[in-house]
């Protein structure tokens, strides 16, 4: 099992209202690992199987089916990724501008 983030785009935001114990229920009812959320920014990380571009089809498809966001955009990287993302930044962090 690989562990992803998957980064729910637009939740919480403008009228679209998804409470996050309700998607970490229904991504571990489909069969996901170890969901976990960060607040109700959107953010969760689990564990599956499949690549990142199952992944995201899915997540995308439980969100549209579960909470009526047929909207749901997703973007979702595995976690070795995201940390060379993070640690590539090539930006001061505290630059101004």
């Amino acid at each position: 099992m690989t562990r992803y983030a998957a980064f729910l785009r637009g939740v919480n935001v403008g009228g679209v209202t998804v409470r996050m114990a309700d998607v970490v229920r229904s991504l571990t009812a489909a069969g996901f690992g170890d969901v976990r959320t960060v607040l109700a920014s959107g953010n969760v990380v689990l564990e599956a199987p499949g690549g990142p571009e199952s992944v995201r089809a899915d997540v995308e498809d439980i969100l549209r089916r579960e909470f009526g966001y047929d909207a749901a955009w997703v973007l979702v990287y595995d976690c070795s990724t995201l940390r060379s993302i993070a640690t590539s930044y090539p930006f001061p962090p505290e630059a101004d501008g």
